[in-house]
């Protein structure tokens, strides 16, 4: 019985299997790029027991046997042939790999294979680049780049052509650990409202790559120049006035003048420089200039980057000022030389003052030199001149500037006559249009003498006239009893010489001695 029982547990020994590691080989490497591989294994022999777990393990660090605590895959279970995909890989590395395949007694590898993955030159991500923080000199570039391991210097290339005139160094500027890095690069003394072209240069050993052309617009637009003017015309100087917008551009202006459109002359804005982005008044006075003369002028704006011109425009200097410092055009027609408006001193030559008399009890006793404005509004006497009566006229005093006198019926009726005779001179002499007028009367003032409608105020006090009449004082009695005297009116369609009595108030227009 104690034989049988050896015998039985003899043959039992003997028809067990012994358990061991699993056996096999790492396969070569094959599909080699720069980022991934593959290779496997061939599992010979599984140990007697179950492979539960296969694959390859990996180390990028030449000096050392990779282990499943490395990066491994996983690729099933069981013994024979099996491919493994390693991915996500750095190019121009150096790795160490090894199948791995795990049973019951323990995880056994094979051979150590040892590969380098394949480099390329780097790569630029053209979604991610972009221009930012604009401004009309400068801007800041922006873009991805993956150096791919490689030792990479990066420069922006920029310029107002695909000719890339400019280029500058990245920050960072040179990298070599793979993945995409964020590079980027300040830019300046560029030109305002100007197109640049930029793009990414990345260069390694095995190459360069250039990113796709990009575009940005640096701020700013070209000036404008509205409300172009003059005012405060004097006998030798006048005041020049715009508005200019300088399109957010440092911008200087000058004034240009001269006699003629070719603008001889000109002078700087007191204004200058201007800068930002609306409009800014600036003016300034020119002085020195030649009386009775026309001069032309326009405003002038320039920057680095634009010059614009306003419009012509001209205005013509006064012939005379009087004691008062109102100032008067002169024109000459035929022998004579006339104001083109109406008097308007409030004093005789010496500077002695012309009463002014708005009451009509004054107006019609005095016996003294008087004026007023029609219907004592000032406004109205600023445009259409003072009514004065005879009196002023005749004072020894001198109511015209000097080298000026009030004309005689006779030097009224050469003015007359020039201009065609007393039925056809008052449209010759006449402003056109009814803007003074209220009537048109097919006036054409050819002659430039531009008499107004202002009216007139009675001997006795009431005003009369007004956009109906202009009548002025002549020196020149009626008869040799000098309480009448002879005055040119032109009213309708013709010229009159009228007499009235000395406190009537006319108009006076002064002619040359």
């Amino acid at each position: 019985m104690l034989l049988m029982l050896m015998l039985t547990l003899l043959l039992y020994s003997g028809c067990k299997k012994k358990l061991s590691l699993p056996e096999l080989t790492t396969a070569d490497i094959v599909e080699l790029t720069p980022f991934s591989a593959t290779t496997g294994g061939n599992i010979i022999s599984d140990g007697n027991s179950d492979i539960i777990a296969r694959g390859i393990c990996w180390i990028d660090m030449p000096d050392r046997t990779p282990r499943i605590t490395d990066n491994i895959t996983s690729d099933g279970k069981g013994a024979g042939i099996f491919t493994s995909h390693l991915i996500n890989l750095l190019p121009g590395t150096t790795y160490n790999v090894r199948a791995y395949a795990t049973n019951s007694e323990g995880t056994q590898y094979g051979q150590t294979v040892s590969f380098t993955t394949l480099v390329t030159e780097p790569e630029i991500s053209d979604l991610y680049i972009d221009a930012s923080e604009i401004t009309i000199s400068s801007a800041k570039l922006h873009g991805l780049v993956n150096p791919m391991s490689l030792n990479t210097i990066i420069t922006f290339e920029y310029g107002l052509t695909t000719s890339y005139e400019k280029s500058i160094p990245s920050t960072p500027n040179n990298i070599s650990i793979g993945g995409f890095w964020d590079v980027a690069a300040n830019i300046t003394e560029l030109i305002p409202s100007s197109n640049y072209h930029f793009r990414i240069k990345a260069e390694n050993a095995l190459g360069i790559t250039y990113s796709k052309d990009k575009i940005f617009t640096t701020a700013g637009w070209q000036t404008t120049i509205t409300n172009t003017s003059f005012k405060d015309v004097t006998l030798n100087s006048v005041t020049i006035q715009a508005k200019v917008n300088p399109g957010l551009i440092p911008t200087l202006v000058l004034i240009e003048y001269g006699t003629s459109t070719s603008y001889s002359n000109s002078v700087s804005a007191t204004q200058i420089p201007l800068n930002g982005g609306s409009d800014i008044d600036v003016s300034a006075t020119i002085d020195n200039l030649t009386s009775a003369t026309k001069y032309y002028f326009r405003i002038k704006s320039y920057n680095q980057t634009f010059i614009t011109y306003s419009s012509d425009f001209n205005f013509t200097t006064y012939r005379v000022a009087d004691v008062d410092g109102n100032y008067y055009h002169s024109i000459i027609i035929g022998s004579q030389e006339w104001f083109q408006e109406n008097l308007k001193t409030k004093h005789y030559q010496n500077g002695d003052a012309i009463n002014l008399l708005p009451f009509d009890d004054d107006w019609k006793s005095t016996t003294e030199g008087a004026y007023i404005y029609y219907n004592y509004d000032l406004d109205l006497g600023k445009k259409y001149g003072n009514l004065y009566n005879f009196y002023a006229v005749s004072d020894a005093r001198y109511v015209c500037p000097d080298g000026w006198h009030v004309p005689s019926l006779a030097e009224w009726k050469t003015l007359v006559d020039f201009a065609g005779g007393e039925s056809v001179a008052q449209a010759k002499l006449r402003e056109p249009g009814t803007a003074d007028w209220s009537y048109h009367a097919n006036a054409d003032n050819s002659t430039g003498f531009t008499a107004l409608g202002g009216g007139i105020r009675l001997s006795y006090g009431p005003y009369w006239g007004y956009q109906n009449s202009a009548t002025f004082w002549s020196t020149t009695a009626f008869t040799s009893d000098t309480q009448y005297k002879y005055a040119m009116r032109m009213s309708w369609e013709l010229v009159e010489w009228q007499i009235d009595s000395k406190t009537a108030g006319f108009s006076i227009r002064c002619l040359k001695n």
